[in-house]
């Protein structure tokens, strides 16, 4: 995919609670029918207990080269043998969803069903170690659900499901399961158990007033428009959309589109994660906010097993204690991000400490205003829209600047660099990366091969506004304050705050 254009909203948005003891507040009002955005979160409310239904596997993985070709033998590069861990898209945002709420008093209540083999007391242990609470789950008489994972050199990993005892649901809610469902803050779905126990689940929560994330990884199967609506997010991955909307996505504004068309049948807010590429989230007033993928621990993956996982259970504990959706998302990155640096689903799920500090870490690293005088965000970097600017994706661009909406005349008023005459047409600025001037470098130039020379280069490009680099490479040795002092000697455009058009981005 092409690297994606960067669209910001600053949306503030948290999730109604419980109060203590579990007892669910009144929501008379909304009874019966799907939330809305703006009704999702209440910041005065006590937190209560996420509620997670989904599956839990014990994990085989399988470490190759590569992937085996139709009717084809290869074999496995670890030649100690295979690796056991807990896993199961229910049981991984359980353990993500407790470990990031340490320290706070959202619980975390899974209920699963496990099997009647060796594994299944395993799979107990481990998840009451992680602090999560099963005690609603169920026992049946056949074999836990089992994960076979392929292992790529690169961390990528590609994975055959065994339902085992993730198949095995009464065909009826228990009462307990009903007012573990109601009492709950907010409740956690995923596809890896049978479809008519998230509707049942979901239609519980929605008589509730209980917002719904709804995960569309696990099996390939149809989403009823019922459950579509009922969701307060849906969160595809790149290749779930794809499949859920029978559209190839090839750009961000596929993936857009993609997501409106989710939006015709029913549904509301749609957060798509996009891998290398980030994630974004176009919410039910159609605006899209991007989130760029976060810095990966140790700058390698190892295994993205459980990644899509850990995101999604941050972005809702995140929502759950009502931070804004833009730092929810950042948290949920940090999150996938540390989960892709180790090995496994349930040992690489991070905890609560180590996403805050990277968090940190991310803003750092992208937040050089203290030298440049500007206000850089990692969610804004790449267009240079500045902190807290709000694009919204119709005929014409709605841009927000400090609270006050602004009206461009659509794509004819797109402009860059110091066109005068459309100047006050469209907030937007127009950018290159560093890296286009670097390698077309030229000796008769009559400029230096280094970033001053650089971004001189692209200071003569008409229309051009802003320069992006890579932090801190690009800016590793160099004075900063040059270079963001000085952008009219290279015909760079300054803002009307008087900010130099410098981005950094890692």
């Amino acid at each position: 995919m092409a690297a994606p254009t960067v669209l910001l909203l600053a949306l503030v948005a948290s999730v109604s609670g419980t109060s203590v003891d579990g007892a669910a507040r009144p929501r008379s009002d909304r009874s019966h029918r799907p939330l809305l955005l703006a009704e999702v979160t209440d910041p005065h409310s006590t937190p209560g207990y996420l509620c997670v239904v989904g599956s839990v596997n014990m994990d085989v993985i399988v470490e190759v080269d590569r992937l085996p070709r139709r009717d084809e033998t290869v074999a496995s590069r670890a030649t100690e043998g295979v690796k056991y861990v807990p896993g199961g898209k229910g049981a991984n945002q359980a353990v993500a969803a407790a470990r990031l709420s340490q320290g706070t008093p959202t619980g975390v209540r899974f209920v699963c069903q496990f099997g009647s083999d060796v594994h299944a007391s395993i799979l107990e242990d481990a998840l009451v170690s992680c602090g999560v609470d099963i005690s609603a789950s169920g026992r049946v008489d056949c074999q836990s659900g089992q994960g076979y994972v392929f292992l790529e050199p690169d961390g990528a990993a590609s994975s055959v499901v065994v339902a085992g005892a993730n198949a095995a649901w009464p065909n009826h809610l228990t009462p307990e399961l009903c007012s573990l469902v109601r009492g709950a803050s907010a409740v956690l779905l995923q596809r890896e158990i049978p479809e008519h126990v998230n509707e049942a689940v979901a239609a519980e929560a929605v008589a509730a007033g209980v917002p719904i994330f709804q995960d569309i990884g696990g099996e390939d199967r149809p989403l009823s428009d019922a459950q579509i609506r009922r969701a307060t997010f849906l969160m595809p991955n790149q290749s779930e959309l794809e499949r859920l909307t029978s559209m190839t996505i090839e750009s961000q504004e596929g993936a857009i589109a993609a997501a409106a068309s989710l939006q015709r049948r029913g549904a509301r807010n749609v957060l798509v994660t996009l891998g290398a590429h980030g994630a974004l989230l176009l919410d039910e007033a159609g605006t899209v906010t991007h989130q760029s993928a976060s810095v990966i621990p140790g700058g390698a993956v190892v295994d993205a097993t459980g990644a899509g996982d850990a995101f999604r259970a941050a972005f809702a504990v995140a929502m759950a204690e009502a931070r804004p959706v833009n730092d929810a998302l950042r948290f949920a990155a940090s999150s996938g991000a540390i989960a892709v640096s180790r090995m496994g689903a349930v040992p690489s799920l991070p905890h609560r400490q180590e996403c805050e500090q990277l968090c940190l870490q991310t803003q750092s690293a992208t937040r050089i205003s203290a030298t440049l005088g500007g206000s850089m965000d990692q969610s804004t970097a790449h267009l240079g829209v500045r902190g807290g600017q709000r694009v919204s994706l119709r005929t014409t661009l709605a841009v927000q600047h400090a609270g006050e909406p602004h009206q461009s005349d659509g794509v004819h008023g797109l402009r860059g660099g110091d066109a005068q005459t459309s100047r006050n047409q469209c907030p937007l600025e127009f950018a290159s990366r560093l890296n286009s001037m670097k390698d077309g470098w030229k000796p008769e130039s009559g400029l230096t091969n280094d970033v001053l020379g650089w971004v001189a280069a692209q200071g003569r490009v008409d229309g051009l506004s802003l320069v992006d680099f890579n932090y801190p490479q690009h800016l590793a040795g160099v004075n900063l304050n040059k270079v963001g002092n000085s952008p009219r000697p290279f015909h760079m455009h300054t803002g009307p705050d008087k900010h130099a058009g410098l981005t950094a981005s890692t």
